[in-house]
């Protein structure tokens, strides 16, 4: 077996291991003093507050209840998480706060799509192969003629040049 067939399997086996252990931690909480951060036209982003040992990671899907009569279910995304705040970002504005919020959460998400990606490559993929790009043609011809302001008169603008040029 190939240094990259038995790399592949080690990143296959450490997802797998990491999937078992976030299987062990919460997937459900009430977030509490929810205060609006910020509001654009498409999300509004709250900040809340939420105890210990839970695995929260920017971009995980999030299924949120607010209220109890009537409830209202909706999907929100993890926008940030800092020390014991987590910021969700909401499709919608419920106001300046949110006393409490009910998430339920797949913390292993995100292990998830990677052990996906991974189970794709064959193992006879050469890495090498996939990573080594050539970027040769990625070049184009420029001048490099720098821009000066307009109140320069002639005589700073030559020499400004000839400085430049040697």
């Amino acid at each position: 077996m190939s240094n990259f067939q038995q790399d592949l399997n080690n990143i296959r086996q450490a997802l797998i291991e990491e999937i078992r252990a976030l299987a062990l931690t919460p997937k459900k909480s009430i977030l509490t003093n929810g205060r609006k951060i910020f509001t654009s036209e498409e999300r509004t982003i709250y900040r809340f507050e939420f105890p210990d040992n839970f695995t929260f990671v920017p971009a995980m899907a999030v299924q949120c209840t607010i209220g109890s009569v009537p409830r209202y279910f909706f999907s929100a995304t993890i926008a940030d998480v800092r020390s014991q705040f987590v910021y969700l970002a909401l499709p919608f504005d419920v106001g300046n706060g949110i006393p409490e919020i009910l998430c339920e959460w797949n913390p292993a998400e995100i292990m998830e799509i990677l052990r996906d990606r991974f189970s794709i490559f064959p193992l006879t993929h050469n890495l090498e192969s996939f990573l080594a790009r050539s970027f040769n043609d990625n070049e184009r011809a420029v001048v490099r003629e720098p821009i000066f302001p307009s109140t320069f008169t002639p005589s700073q603008l030559k020499a400004l040049k000839e400085t430049i040029a040697r």
